[in-house]
């Protein structure tokens, strides 16, 4: 991983506290350098502009997140009804620490790029056309399961993300499981 300075990460902090607020078209190099009391010309020294520093927040964030295993579909099986799947747990904490990043931009002011790739990292998860394959049937309804799985998984998890002292990450990795092996099993008309 790239090591990063202390300036850099409070620059890229600000940024994702002015995201809360308002979208980044509306952010200006000038309200990052006054709230930090650092020059443009520092802010300059590491980022074009608000766009480039939020891509290399959105790029470090994906890059660490697909280092972790993904579970495969064969992996969800009853056992994790009662027991969490320790690849998806894995994959629920490096989401915890980076929590505020995922809720801000989910969120409203959230960028657009990031939100497609997250969608993508779901539907690699759920793997929903990999079973319309696997059947061999008409895939006119998989494409109604898959958006609704990931539709579904992406609300629980952010859901869970900014309420996640009311359960404990091994109780929502099991309820993720019962969900997704729950629809994965389901039968569709032909």
């Amino acid at each position: 991983m790239k090591s990063i300075s202390n300036t850099e990460m409070l620059i890229q902090q600000e940024l994702l506290d002015l995201l809360e607020t308002k979208p980044i078209h509306k952010i200006k190099i000038k309200d990052i350098t006054e709230r930090l009391k650092i020059s443009r010309t520092t802010f300059y020294r590491y980022y074009d502009s608000t766009y480039s520093c939020l891509q290399t927040i959105i790029d470090t964030f994906y890059d660490e997140l697909v280092k972790y295993p993904v579970p495969s579909r064969a992996a969800f099986n009853a056992k994790y009804f009662h027991e969490p799947h320790p690849k998806l747990v894995k994959i629920l904490e490096f989401l915890l620490e980076n929590s505020k990043l995922v809720r801000t931009m989910f969120g409203p002011n959230g960028e657009w790029i990031f939100k497609k790739k997250g969608i993508d990292v779901v539907r690699t998860y759920i793997d929903a056309k990999g079973k319309k394959e696997r059947s061999g049937k008409s895939g006119k309804y998989y494409d109604f399961l898959e958006e609704f799985l990931i539709g579904g998984h992406l609300q629980i998890t952010l859901h869970y993300l900014a309420n996640h002292n009311s359960i404990s990450i091994n109780d929502f990795a099991i309820l993720w499981s019962r969900l997704f092996y729950g629809c994965q099993n389901i039968e569709l008309p032909e």
